[in-house]
């Protein structure tokens, strides 16, 4: 099975690999930013991506996945220091398309016959599979700690799939307003209690386990208290201690949009909009334009 990424730059249609273009590997100059367009038969994404204005060196922490062929989509957010950021997101990159063939080759299925539980499998198979990778990295080079946050987008039929390593979050906007589908890995999380008084799961499973009664406004404003330290993250692929996966699923319809986000390209839901009157090229550019000041910062949305 030979799956194709595609790439359109400047009405210039490539496959990634065939023509010796792959993702996230153009070095950025300082505040430098990024931009693709492209669509499967599904959707239609575009993608911004800059690197921090006080980065000299070329590289951006933050990367990006694009399988339109298979209407899969992902982002990840390196943590680790100096250049390794960008090594640890651009190993999203570099294996998740490797992953999915490895497991869908496994299956002995194509990807459109698969029932949603099998995808569901299918897709924390393909999580656990990259945490081995950075797992094997880090045991033999531990110089060089690889480990980043990890979200990735399925569109399954008329469902929107999310897994979720860390605090990269999701959003989903449709006619009942903007709502975060993923929440955040992170110490906030732990402390938090539902209605009944238990504390949130360390891994949060929507398709087999009951919805979550608990008040998401309340987390938010948390997050956003002073002195509140930003960047914990609790799980993040190549970190052994901690590491859980968050399974969502939304249902959608024509014209609901998907954005996949790092922490430097979203300060609050407050000053989010994936206003369905503009263009998704406009949205994207509306976005960029109120990123976090000094950090890399990447947006993916889908229509």
């Amino acid at each position: 099975m030979v799956l194709e990424r595609i790439r359109v730059d400047k009405d210039k249609r490539y496959v990634w690999g065939r023509d010796k273009h792959d993702f996230g590997l153009e070095k950025l100059g300082p505040g430098e930013i990024e931009k693709k367009s492209g669509s499967s038969d599904t959707v239609s994404f575009e993608l911004r991506r800059r690197s921090s204005p006080e980065r000299k060196d070329g590289l951006v922490g933050d990367n990006y996945c694009l399988l339109p062929d298979l209407d899969v989509y992902a982002v990840a957010d390196g943590v680790s220091e100096s250049s390794s950021d960008s090594r640890s997101a651009a190993g999203v990159s570099k294996y998740l398309e490797k992953v999915w063939q490895k497991n869908l080759d496994k299956s002995g299925k194509k990807i459109d016959d698969l029932s949603l539980s099998e995808m569901h499998d299918l897709m924390l198979k393909v999580v656990s599979d990259l945490q081995e990778i950075f797992l094997r990295h880090n045991k033999k080079n531990p110089e060089i700690f690889l480990a980043t946050t990890f979200s990735m987008v399925k569109m399954y039929e008329e469902y929107c799939l999310v897994v979720s390593v860390g605090d990269s979050p999701v959003f989903l906007q449709n006619k009942e307003g903007l709502e975060q589908v993923t929440i955040a890995q992170d110490i906030i999380r732990q402390g938090t209690k539902d209605r009944d008084g238990n504390y949130l799961p360390k891994s949060i499973d929507e398709l087999y386990s009951a919805e979550l009664n608990f008040d998401r406004v309340a987390l938010q404003t948390k997050r956003e208290e002073p002195g509140i330290i930003r960047n914990n993250p609790t799980s993040l692929l190549g970190l052994e201690k901690g590491f859980s996966v968050d399974f969502y699923i939304r249902k959608l319809k024509d014209g609901d949009r998907v954005l996949l986000a790092t922490d430097g390209a979203v300060k609050t839901n407050d000053n989010l909009s994936l206003d369905s009157k503009k263009t998704l090229s406009q949205v994207a550019d509306t976005l960029t334009d109120n990123f976090d000041g000094n950090d890399d910062a990447t947006i993916l949305i889908l229509e």
